[in-house]
């Protein structure tokens, strides 16, 4: 079973419990290429992403189903807490339902 293990801070962490933001946007650098695409550029498979509000074992978590991942040309969100995501060109993992909470 391989798990994609992700950081978020607060206000992305609560829209995504809540269902609200099913899709999580990366930067598109190197770092996350090397993460969620193979070196034949071909996307790496993940049965889950877990995410953690903040560092250590006593935060927040959850994990998702992990659908896939692409690439979009642009985002530009508010969601109801008045989280804005607005980049150009970012990865994109599509998330299915959540399957396990920790400490919410």
């Amino acid at each position: 079973m391989k798990i994609l293990q992700l950081t978020l801070k607060k206000k992305p962490f609560d829209v995504m419990i809540s269902g609200e933001k099913k899709k999580e946007f990366r930067i598109i650098k190197q770092y996350w290429k090397s993460r969620l695409y193979d070196k034949k550029g071909n996307p790496r498979v993940y049965d889950f992403v877990k995410f953690t509000n903040g560092y250590g074992n006593h935060r927040p978590s959850f994990t998702a189903e992990f659908k896939r991942c692409t690439i979009v040309n642009s985002v530009n969100k508010i969601y109801s807490n008045g989280l804005k995501v607005k980049m150009d060109k970012a990865f994109c993992i599509e998330l299915g339902n959540i399957i396990k909470t920790k400490n919410i």
